[in-house]
């Protein structure tokens, strides 16, 4: 099958899709970041986030690539844009996955995704998104529950497990091994509450160290406020920074922590908790209806609000106690693979790409 996925390419999430279908199918990217090693159509940009001549530019340019590739199935990731310029491009069958904040956020931003994110997921065959919460607004915008799934991102459990060692990236942080340390591996948006993550790793026992994966370029707008929660902060010395890192090394990094904090106030179901949870972590998080779906205990806590005195509260027993942490590495990784495992949630979308190309076909 012939494959045209539609998208930003320079997303890892995006990247590990491809990949894999890739690896079964003939797979080319429409994108407006190139992907190294597949055949691939780069839209034009023009300046302004919502310029209309940009969009329709973009738009013709989508036309033109479908028609030159000429694939068996458009599937766009993320409704805004990608979603707009596959539904516009008419192209069937339409695949278009929901993301979270396109669902949740975008269409209280922006006028033009309050009338293009519902009538793009209308003019779709088929919708998926990964929780049952985005399902449900999915539904409430017309799409009928026959043309929508809950496909998750899922988790590769041969890299994510809980014998990965993270040793080694405690020793290039300065961390000591035997301190307790906690993760936050959450963008630097205002939506993920950074500052408030530093102010409760502040609250904490000293001797407690705080991993902050950094994301400055993609983020200036928030590093101002960040940064200076940091230098505000009396437990600064006890906090590292991660620099962007390798693929292959993000195993290491929820290893290298206790605990994994995630305090977004929207959110679909983020990958960087189920890698968390996959190696074996206790999950401290934003109560949100998507992540109540996988974060409950003994794996984890959910907080009501990002109150550094709550999250502090719901931090301490798991870096106090090893018997807790053993309690949330069973349960978390029993969750991963029953219901999180990449492969076997590639293959449910495989399954709905060959039923939508044979079901085209019949019609033709």
């Amino acid at each position: 099958m012939r494959i045209c996925y539609l998208g930003d390419a320079s997303s890892i999430h995006t990247q590990r899709w491809v990949e894999w279908f890739a690896a079964r199918h003939e797979v080319a990217v429409i994108s407006t970041t190139p992907l190294p090693g597949l055949e691939r159509h780069r839209l034009g940009t023009l300046p302004g986030p919502e310029s209309r001549l940009r969009l329709f530019r973009s738009i013709r340019a989508t036309r033109r690539a479908i028609l030159c590739l000429e694939p068996d199935l458009v599937h766009c990731h993320f409704i805004n844009e990608a979603g707009w310029f596959g539904a516009a491009a008419d192209h069937h069958p339409l695949v278009i996955t929901a993301w979270g904040s396109d669902l949740y956020r975008a269409p209280h931003e922006s006028r033009l995704a309050r009338y293009l994110n519902p009538w793009s997921l209308r003019r779709a065959d088929h919708v998926t998104c990964d929780s049952h919460a985005q399902a449900t607004v999915i539904r409430r915008w017309g799409v009928p529950e026959e043309r929508l799934d809950v496909i998750g991102w899922g988790v590769d459990r041969a890299e994510f497990h809980p014998g990965v060692d993270g040793a080694r990236l405690r020793a290039c942080l300065g961390v000591p091994g035997d301190a307790p340390t906690v993760l936050s591996p959450r963008r630097w948006h205002p939506n993920c509450n950074i500052p408030a993550v530093i102010d409760a790793h502040a609250k904490l026992p000293d001797g407690i160290f705080l991993l902050l994966k950094r994301f400055t370029p993609a983020d200036r707008g928030v590093a101002e406020a960040v940064d200076g929660a940091v230098d505000s902060s009396p437990a600064a010395d006890r906090i590292r920074f991660v620099d962007e890192l390798g693929a292959d090394e993000l195993p290491e990094l929820y290893a290298a922590a206790d605990v994994v904090v995630s305090l977004c106030e929207t959110d679909g179901t983020p990958v960087s908790v189920l890698e968390a949870m996959a190696t074996g972590r206790a999950v401290v998080a934003l109560e949100n209806a998507s992540l109540a779906e996988w974060v409950s205990e003994p794996g984890g806590v959910l907080v009501p609000r990002p109150d550094p005195e709550l999250v502090a509260d719901a931090l301490r027993p798991f870096l106090d106690d090893g018997i807790l942490r053993a309690r949330a590495r069973e349960h978390n990784v029993a969750i991963v693979a029953c219901r999180a495992d990449r492969n076997a949630e590639f293959e449910r979308m495989d399954a709905i790409y060959h039923r939508l190309a044979d079901d085209r076909g019949g019609a033709r």
